[in-house]
């Protein structure tokens, strides 16, 4: 079981927010995860943290995202490919959700 206590300190964080943008560095994910960078991290993240981070943002409007220091030259059967695609669909859905509250539009 993952630890949540990250919530809160992020909620602190947030509590202003009024619009979002997410930068997903993927180098933070554990090279076993995603070895598809030029600076790996060791004992980084599980896709999975990075993922229940992005489910607890999407409370949250978000303006933009990004997905950064993927390096296909350095991916091992396309593994981290896949983590960003994954990655990548979590925050299209965020972005997509505003349509339902008019601050985004999703087309």
């Amino acid at each position: 079981m993952r630890s949540n206590c990250w919530k809160s300190q992020l909620e602190n964080m947030l509590k202003a927010t009024e619009r979002l943008y997410v930068s997903i560095d993927i180098d933070v994910q554990n090279p076993d995860v995603a070895p598809g960078t030029s600076f790996t991290i060791p004992y980084g993240l599980s896709l999975g943290h990075v993922l229940d981070i992005l489910a607890f943002l999407r409370q949250y409007p978000l303006l933009g995202a990004d997905i950064v220091e993927f390096n296909p030259l350095l991916d091992k059967n396309n593994q981290t490919l896949v983590v960003a695609s994954e990655v990548l669909a979590a925050l299209v859905t965020s972005l997509c959700k505003g349509e339902e509250n008019e601050s985004t539009a999703c087309h």
